[in-house]
């Protein structure tokens, strides 16, 4: 609406897109105008057939920095997390996709979300529903609104879920929290009942007199920032320097500002609505004893060390395996080598001169088995003239001796029962 004087001009008495109801569409805005004072907010209805202003509102809430919150009456129920990067630090559905593109704006002048589509072809908008839902739906088909996402996918989605200097992990589609390092449960006995909302309390006091370090949580989403503060010139080593400098500091994080560069965001009460987020998720810095600190670089370096032994352990165990393997393979090599050795064609003569001496004192002659492999050309099945129970036998048709004397080779089998006092009796 807007009066005749003001045609040409660009101000409006009224505009429907400054009371969007429960639906937000493409080029809608969530958000302040700072010049004005105006709120775009969206407001659920009472019921499914009661269009009068529910309990669930949804816009920007300028506390600390701009972020999407959620409320019931004037309690938190979600919020985004920061926006930075053209994303929210906490929730990977207000990213950018095949539908929409997602657009923050914050200056002197206005802070606001809103989105355009990516084919206008494609109907779609956002909507608080009476239950408390936020979801965005697309007209499929001409036929229906279509679910695409919801703002709230999982446990960790619900505001402040595992209390101060608590951490919410999704296991199993299932929210799971734990205390940060140096915290313990509050209440440990409410935590086993999954009655998490009372958070964590520190194990040991934060005594600033005596020194204080930081444990650092990659890819989280940030906390709430309601009570922040910010420095949009300052790098991580002055962040950090800063934070110390003040004992009611819990926290740090350092934070991209577009067109800007770094940033120091800085927090100075109890650490509330964290949750891992890998892909969207920044890195936070939480300050703990000196004590304590000790205590972790200590259990630290011993893991390191038992890395390191079990290591090792486990190189000597393979190379010993490796070792008894070779000499294994090795042994059997030896046994059964000869056998297989191929004699080369250089003649290898007996002399009857042993043969008789041994005959003559009783006993049995012995040749390795390279010379008699030799006299019985590596036992050729030519020279095999037969087989008994003790295994085959060879004889020497070649002449070889140099008195003319042939020779007859038995070779045991491997099957056969017999050994060397068979082969004495039989010779």
């Amino acid at each position: 609406m807007m009066d005749e004087s003001y045609v040409g001009n660009s101000s409006y008495i009224w505009q429907s897109f400054d009371h969007p109801t429960d639906t937000l569409l493409p080029g809608m805005k969530l958000g302040w105008d700072l010049k004005t004072g105006l709120n775009w907010y969206l407001t659920s209805w009472t019921c499914s057939d009661d269009p009068s202003s529910g309990n669930y509102n949804y816009g920007v809430d300028l506390e600390g920095l701009p972020q999407l919150v959620l409320r019931g009456g004037s309690d938190k129920l979600f919020r985004s997390g920061e926006y930075y990067e053209n994303k929210f630090s906490g929730n990977p559905a207000l990213a950018e996709n095949s539908l929409f593109k997602p657009i923050f704006v914050a200056n002197k002048e206005e802070v606001y979300y809103t989105f355009e589509a990516t084919d206008s072809s494609i109907y779609s908008m956002m909507v608080v529903f009476y239950s408390g839902l936020v979801q965005h739906l697309s007209w499929i088909g001409g036929l229906r609104w279509a679910f695409v996402y919801a703002i709230q996918t999982d446990y960790c989605d619900v505001y402040n879920f595992c209390g101060p200097f608590g951490v919410c992990h999704i296991i199993n589609q299932s929210g799971k929290c734990e205390c940060m390092t140096g915290f313990t449960p509050k209440s440990p006995k409410y935590w086993e009942v999954y009655n998490t909302y009372g958070g964590c309390v520190r194990t040991s006091p934060l005594e600033c007199q005596k020194g204080s370090g930081f444990v650092k949580y990659p890819g989280v989403k940030l906390p709430d920032s309601s009570d922040l503060w910010v420095n949009v010139s300052m790098g991580t080593k002055e962040c950090r320097a800063e934070c110390l400098k003040n004992c009611s500091c819990t926290g740090f994080a350092e934070m991209d500002t577009p067109g800007k560069g770094k940033g120091c965001l800085m927090w100075f009460g109890p650490l509330i609505d964290i949750r891992q987020s890998t892909s969207f998720g920044q890195d936070l810095f939480v300050r703990i004893s000196a004590s304590r600190l000790e205590l972790i670089d200590d259990f630290r370096k011993r893991r390191r060390r038992l890395k390191m032994l079990l290591g090792l352990l486990a190189f000597f165990a393979l190379l010993v395996s490796g070792l008894l393997l070779w000499y294994i393979v090795w042994k059997k090599k030896k046994a059964h080598g000869t056998e297989d050795k191929t004699i080369d064609n250089n003649e290898t003569y007996l002399t009857d001169e042993s043969l008789d001496e041994e005959e003559e004192e009783g006993k049995f002659p012995s040749f390795d088995l390279t010379t008699i492999a030799a006299a019985i050309k590596n036992f050729a099945f030519a020279n095999k003239i037969g087989e008994g129970s003790f295994g085959p036998v060879y004889k020497n048709m070649q002449g070889i001796l140099r008195t003319g004397k042939e020779i007859a080779v038995k070779k045991l089998s491997h099957t056969s029962l017999q050994g060397l006092k068979e082969l004495k009796n039989e010779g």
